[in-house]
């Protein structure tokens, strides 16, 4: 059976949330989200679980015991429960869509500027692998919030190859 902490992951997965994102919307600190991740601490408590269904959208049964669908069916069709299901869906895949042409049309931006600065290293460090390892660690010496974001990352990786991990044990039935 699934615990808190694998439930967690999935849902995380699922919608692709980081333990700051999952912190956030349940209202507590990220170190809190990281220890219900490793099993370091019990479940939530009710008003704490609330929030987090509200979060992710899903059942609240599930995500407290494992039992029952992860999702609540939708709405039976031609109701207004229906209708305003919808409508949220379709909300949502336009905020998501929005949200990765913004990111798309910000990269497009940026690429005069990068390869200014791919030129720059080039100059400066030499053309190698090295040479850019070099002058990236210099920014992450001297920038805190690249730091930070570095760190984010190397998280969210070794999150996912956990839960990455857990599913191909699953799948193979070893536990």
């Amino acid at each position: 059976m699934e615990s808190f902490s694998d439930r967690l992951q999935r849902l995380m997965d699922l919608k692709k949330k980081n333990q700051r994102e999952v912190a956030a919307g349940a209202g507590v600190y990220q170190s809190r989200v990281s220890a219900w991740l490793r099993g370091a601490t019990e479940s939530p408590r009710r008003d704490t679980l609330q929030k987090l269904s509200g979060f992710f959208g899903c059942n609240i049964e599930w995500l407290e015991t494992g039992t029952g669908d992860i999702f609540p069916p939708p709405p039976p069709l031609g109701t207004a429960e229906n209708q305003n299901f919808l409508r949220k869906r379709r909300e949502q895949i336009v905020d998501e869509t929005s949200a990765k042409l913004s990111r798309d049309r910000f990269k497009m931006q940026c690429l005069g500027f990068f390869d200014e600065l791919f030129d720059f290293v080039g100059d400066c460090y030499g053309e190698n692998r090295d040479a850019a390892n070099d002058f990236l660690s210099e920014v992450y010496k001297s920038h805190a919030n690249y730091r930070l974001w570095i760190e984010e990352k190397k998280e969210e990786r070794r999150n996912r190859d956990d839960a990455s991990r857990k599913g191909k044990i699953a799948e193979n039935g070893q536990e």
